[in-house]
């Protein structure tokens, strides 16, 4: 019996000395995911990963394989010293991420326009191999200061506008024989200011 109300008092007192502690913590911190305070004209890194499939032109899922983004096949432009991968977390490793870092030079509050990043030559094979996937509706995936990019789209119903997380290899029309390979690309990156000198993405 003794034990028993020995036990008992030092759970009260425990739960006491955590709700006394309460109000000391007011925000929680998980690995990978704490935001970046950036300085103008400082780099904001642009991740790749995984082509992944979705609906195509058709509206219909053609595959459910994903190919790695530096894939020979699509002849995407290397950063210098080649693609290297980025340490993932438990979660990422889990669903599939393939994630490397990018030859795009993107800077915190610097408005740059036709930045060639390299040229390439795609022979019909290959050509034929990335006309299969845009058809198939394979998307880029891109992070941004460790946030998924996006494209706006439009509700066939409502119209409204929503961000849709990747965005197209190329485009197809129903029907369509040839596709369009998107290879120019428009990257606007939203961003709040924390203070006069600090912003984030």
């Amino acid at each position: 019996m003794r034990l028993a109300g020995a036990t008992t008092r030092a759970a009260v007192a425990a739960a006491l000395a955590c709700v006394a502690l309460t109000p000391l913590a007011s925000a929680f911190y998980l690995p990978g995911i704490a935001p970046h305070d950036y300085k103008v004209d400082e780099a904001v890194e642009l991740q790749v990963n995984s082509l992944t499939p979705t609906l195509n032109a058709d509206r219909k899922l053609e595959s459910v394989l994903s190919f790695g983004h530096y894939d020979e096949r699509f002849h995407f432009c290397q950063p210098s010293g080649g693609p290297k991968a980025v340490h993932e977390s438990l979660g990422s490793i889990l669903f599939g991420d393939r994630i490397y870092n990018s030859a795009f030079d993107v800077r915190m509050l610097r408005k740059d326009a036709c930045q060639v990043l390299c040229q390439q030559t795609i022979p019909g094979k290959d050509a034929a191999f990335i006309n299969d996937k845009i058809m198939k509706g394979y998307n880029y995936n891109w992070l941004i200061d460790g946030l998924p990019a996006a494209t706006i789209k439009v509700d066939d119903r409502t119209q409204q506008q929503f961000y849709s997380v990747g965005f197209g290899l190329g485009s197809s029309l129903a029907g369509q024989l040839v596709p369009h390979f998107h290879n120019h690309y428009s990257i606007k990156v939203q961003y709040h200011t924390v203070d006069s000198v600090h912003h984030r993405v």
